[in-house]
């Protein structure tokens, strides 16, 4: 069973910290959001599918998806699944950001394509 540690629900922005036990890869189904999704793994390790392309799942991983960008995770066996996902709508960003400069990595990119980035440090990021 799912842990939720925190999370925040609004019409356009949604956000969680949930820790997961392993499960069989069949529970994480191939799936898009209607809204953006920034997804940091905290723990895990195993693989995500994005638009047909793969990426290791690992620590320190940030993935960014758009909306309706097809995704799948894989996690492997024995390690809890960790993340901190934040899901917004583009009209958010738009009123948040309305040059586009922080929207760039989401839609300046083919679909499937540069979806991870490597956080440095862990360090910091949640309280003790």
């Amino acid at each position: 069973m799912d842990e939720k540690i925190c999370a925040y629900h609004a019409d356009d922005l949604f956000f969680h910290h949930t820790v997961s036990p392993w499960r069989d890869p069949k529970n994480f189904s191939l799936h898009a959001h209607e809204m953006n999704e920034i997804l940091i793994i905290l723990s895990g390790e195993g693989v995500m599918r994005v638009e047909g392309n793969e990426y290791a799942l690992f620590p320190g991983a940030v993935f960014l998806m758009r909306d309706g960008e097809s995704h799948k995770i894989q996690v492997n066996s024995g390690v809890p699944y960790e993340r901190i996902a934040i899901h917004f709508s583009s009209s958010l960003m738009a009123f948040l950001d309305p040059r586009g400069e922080l929207f760039v990595p989401f839609r300046e990119r083919r679909l499937g394509a540069g979806n991870v980035f490597r956080l440095q440090s862990l360090q910091g990021l949640l309280p003790s």
